[in-house]
């Protein structure tokens, strides 16, 4: 067999492993009471750091990146819409709700949060309850690589987020006047 034949076959078998975790995971996402679509794909290693749960919502050709983290625990809502894609090493973290539209992709290693850390003075911070506020990324937002999102934000359609930027406060959809793709901390509009 030559090298790139080898490539190929490999590539292809890594593929369907990916479609057999996906079909794996739907199928115990079902029985737990939640929903998921047809044509979930999941990579290598990703971590669910709670049981799954009715409060979990996948739809349609979801693709899961290796090493993604979804930290959903029993009571909170987390719901990706169809042909959503999720690159290597992402986190979703809802303590609440979060909900991200359809077609959005979100880059690697970058995380969705909807809850902080209390900071009362007096009261260690590990001992303070989470503060929550539920996050919606709308449908065909692109969130770059390294990309935070945090609690009770809200960022509109086809909204383009670069690398690297914290996302504080509400972001309109790209196509408003006050729209463009946003970087930094806080975001500001590039173009």
């Amino acid at each position: 067999m030559t090298l790139p034949l080898l490539y190929r076959v490999t590539e292809r078998l890594g593929y369907r492993v990916a479609r057999l975790r996906g079909s794996l995971l739907a199928a115990r996402v079902r029985v737990a009471g939640g929903r998921c679509g047809s044509h979930l794909w999941v990579g290598r290693g990703v971590v669910l750091k709670y049981p799954l749960h009715c409060g979990i919502t996948l739809g349609d050709r979801v693709r899961i990146g290796e090493h993604c983290v979804l930290d959903v625990p029993a009571g909170a809502k987390l719901s990706v819409g169809s042909d959503v894609t999720l690159a290597i090493g992402v986190v979703l973290a809802a303590s609440r709700d979060i909900a991200i539209g359809a077609q959005t992709l979100i880059g690697e290693y970058a995380s969705v949060r909807d809850a902080d850390h209390g900071i009362a003075a007096g009261t260690p911070i590990r001992r303070q309850p989470l503060v929550s506020q539920p996050v919606t990324v709308g449908a065909d937002v692109w969130l770059g690589r390294g990309v935070c999102v945090l609690k009770g934000v809200t960022i509109g359609d086809d909204a383009v987020v670069d690398a690297n930027t914290v996302v504080t406060k509400r972001l309109p959809p790209r196509h408003s006047q006050r729209g463009g793709t946003r970087a930094g901390a806080p975001p500001v509009v590039l173009a």
